[in-house]
């Protein structure tokens, strides 16, 4: 797809190209494009590494704070209530979370958007079997938001790649972005993979995920750090190790990683 790809982009005359999502896909990099904008908004740089946390897991709270006291990147803390409140409704307050995002990745920063410590949204007066089920709304409901924020940030920012916490949370974005599945590439640590997106309109996108409780207490920075290379490497034509058609996953119906 590459070869197909940079064939076309040398090619002297106009060309009407149709194709898959795949090659779709090569084409920024052929073409040195770095950002696309819904709102024919182009910048001419990769935007920051975007790291979507929706673990709740005492290991990841730990992490979160390593790397925001490390590397000095911006926390937005949504509160899960909040969501269930009708956040995830609210055009205006999505607004707002999403251009506080974007004015920090048009600076080439890395951010963090991560729900807050207190989850407070498991507690009604009903049965076990209720309980357990209404649970399971509530967090798919909360997972589904976060995907949705993701989604809008990439409406006008091509970002360095995603680094996912939460095996519902990266579920929640790949099916938001319209991915199909992720083409691993490596493992940058125990449990962390590396990989692109596979299908959609960011198809090729960079991405680490993470299962909530795996990890020292430095793994979201190492993964910010390997993504923010890796992605130079890709947008400047030396790519790195690694076949993107390699060990193609397709999405599952759901992992139940979200510890």
């Amino acid at each position: 797809l590459g070869t197909i790809a940079s064939t076309i982009a040398s090619l002297e005359y106009r060309a009407v190209v149709a194709g898959s999502a795949g090659l779709a896909g090569e084409f920024p990099r052929k073409l040195r494009i770095a950002c696309r904008s819904d709102d024919s908004t182009v910048t001419s740089d990769l935007g920051g590494v975007l790291v979507i946390s929706g673990s709740a897991s005492s290991t990841t709270r730990v992490q979160l704070e390593y790397a925001e006291a490390a590397e000095r990147l911006p926390v937005i803390l949504i509160d899960a209530g909040s969501i269930l409140r009708g956040l995830d409704r609210d055009q205006a307050g999505t607004r707002r979370i999403v251009e506080q995002a974007w004015s920090n990745l048009s600076q080439g920063r890395d951010i963090i958007v991560a729900l807050g410590p207190s989850v407070g949204h498991g507690k009604h007066g009903s049965s076990d079997r209720s309980q357990s089920h209404r649970n399971t709304e509530d967090s798919h409901r909360i997972t589904a938001y976060l995907g949705l924020l993701a989604g809008k940030i990439l409406s006008a920012y091509m970002v360095a790649g995603f680094v996912l916490t939460g095996g519902d949370t990266a579920l929640a974005v790949c099916r938001e972005i319209g991915g199909i599945g992720v083409a691993m590439l490596d493992e940058i640590a125990p449990g962390m993979p590396s990989g692109r997106i596979v299908g959609g309109a960011h198809a090729g996108l960079m991405v680490v995920t993470k299962a909530g409780s795996f990890g020292g207490e430095d793994a979201i920075v190492e993964a910010v750090r390997y993504l923010r290379t890796n992605a130079r490497e890709r947008y400047t034509g030396t790519e790195g190790k690694g076949c993107p058609c390699r060990g193609h996953r397709p999405l599952p119906g759901g992992d139940g990683a979200n510890a």
